[in-house]
């Protein structure tokens, strides 16, 4: 059975979470899923999956060591099952510290729309664009305009698929798409 690791950089209760838990549910029991995420309100919702859980410091103030944690958390789920494919969801650094520990591994970068001011949602996307086109194999928009927005800052457009969020299990096999 492939190994596929999910990687959150929170674990709030928004619609990344809820996406990420609706991709869990269907593909639970095709994919040995790994969830790597830092402890939030909704993780007793993915408990209830019977996955396999793994968490890591949320990267935020002091940022070496909390870093490190998650690459050796990384690393360890790699030794220990082998991963087959890396989805990262909502933060493009992350795709970045997943390349530098498993660099032949497939990487997904999921993109969620960036949030804050207009100038904060441009240098994100424009980091989310350099980032992924050298270091995710593929990118996942959740909409025609996040894809229209990625392309235009500079991710080529045949590595980009689609994935609306609201996908429910039983609606076919997006990774065939991805794929």
């Amino acid at each position: 059975m492939h190994t596929v690791v999910h990687i959150l950089p929170y674990m709030a209760e928004g619609g990344t979470e809820k996406h990420v838990l609706t991709l869990l549910r269907g593909f639970q029991n095709i994919y040995n899923c790994v969830l790597l995420a830092p402890r939030g309100k909704i993780l007793p919702e993915f408990l209830k999956l019977n996955i396999q859980y793994i968490d890591f410091p949320e990267i935020k103030g002091y940022f070496p060591a909390k870093i490190r944690a998650f690459k050796e958390k990384l690393t360890a789920i790699h030794v220990t099952h082998g991963i087959d494919i890396v989805h990262v969801h909502a933060a493009h650094e992350f795709v970045s510290f997943s390349r530098k520990i498993l660099p032949h591994t497939p990487i997904i970068f999921h993109l969620s729309a960036h949030q804050g001011s207009l100038i904060s949602r441009m240098i994100n996307y424009k980091l989310s664009a350099s980032i992924s086109r050298r270091k995710a194999d593929l990118l996942i928009a959740v909409s025609e305009e996040e894809k229209r927005i990625i392309v235009g800052k500079g991710f080529p457009e045949e590595r980009v698929r689609i994935v609306y969020n609201g996908y429910e299990y039983g609606q076919g096999d997006d990774l065939e798409r991805i794929g």
